[in-house]
């Protein structure tokens, strides 16, 4: 999976970067493999108010 091969990669991406470095994904695909992969355990959402949302991945047993 190419989320997953990218944030192995950068430790932290902001959302627009990920979806940059995955052209040409589209917004509903992105936004939804992401909330996949969060309530799977693989990323962790951060939301910060004055900063954009970030996706830290998380190594843990699944992955």
């Amino acid at each position: 999976m190419r989320i997953i091969y990218m944030l192995a990669f950068n430790e932290i991406l902001r959302y627009g970067e990920l979806k940059r470095l995955l052209s040409p994904i589209t917004h509903k695909m992105l936004t939804t493999q992401l909330k996949e992969l969060e309530k799977d355990g693989l990323v962790n959402r951060k939301e910060h108010q004055q900063f954009t949302t970030h996706f830290i991945p998380l190594y843990t047993n699944n992955g």
